[in-house]
């Protein structure tokens, strides 16, 4: 019965803890050849967080950037991380694992707190294969660990987020010798023996059978 009451309890925490504070990735659309694209890693947080790790699988077809040193390319929110006298306190350990996902750890050598109570922690920079073929796709963040100043680890769900591939506008021919009809996402007729995207609005259409995003 103790072991019971005990488990609830643990439970009851991390239910707590994850409505105090949640890690996610925002939600991103990505054209088939595109290089150099940031996505956000955020944080929501009503209670002090001063580390953060996670492990990041992404859909086949996209990758992290990396730099000549073969570092993982990122870039913090200088708005959300703490400064000390020597500069910047918090650090970024990035790494890609066996498997092929990447592992984060945003923490404070010295236990200082997040800065803020929502928005971006930091970027990753990305890379869409050419031949990332249209359509919707999904992301995971996982083993997601949060701790706090205290000390207290608290590991709260998987989270995914979605991508939309799209096809290069670059790479749908239309013009006045071949015009062709844009559709929206549902199938509705945007604009019929159309020869250019000029004047739609932005967003993603389908056009000759492909997703294209317009920007």
């Amino acid at each position: 019965m103790k072991k019971l009451m005990f488990i609830a309890a643990c439970l009851l925490s991390a239910m707590n803890m994850m409505a105090q504070a949640e890690l996610s990735i925002t939600d991103f659309e990505i054209n088939a050849g595109a290089n150099g694209q940031l996505i956000d890693v955020n944080l929501t947080n009503s209670v002090e967080i001063t580390a953060i790790q996670f492990d990041l699988t992404l859909p086949e077809g996209i990758t992290i950037d990396k730099l000549s040193n073969g570092t993982l390319r990122t870039k913090f929110n200088g708005a959300r991380r703490g400064d000390v006298e020597e500069g910047e306190d918090h650090t970024l350990t990035k790494t890609q694992l066996s498997n092929g996902d990447y592992r984060f750890l945003y923490k404070s050598d010295t236990n200082l707190p997040i800065l803020g109570n929502s928005g971006i922690v930091f970027q990753i920079y990305i890379s869409a294969a050419s031949t990332l073929a249209a359509g919707a796709l999904t992301g995971t963040m996982k083993d997601i660990l949060l701790v706090t100043p205290g000390a207290v680890e608290y590991k709260t769900a998987s989270k995914t987020f979605n991508v939309t591939a799209a096809t290069a506008i670059n790479e749908i021919e239309i013009s006045n010798e071949k015009p062709a009809t844009i559709y929206d996402l549902k199938g509705n007729t945007v604009r019929k023996n159309a020869t250019s995207t000029e004047g739609l609005n932005a967003g993603v259409y389908i056009i000759n059978g492909a997703k294209v995003i317009v920007k």
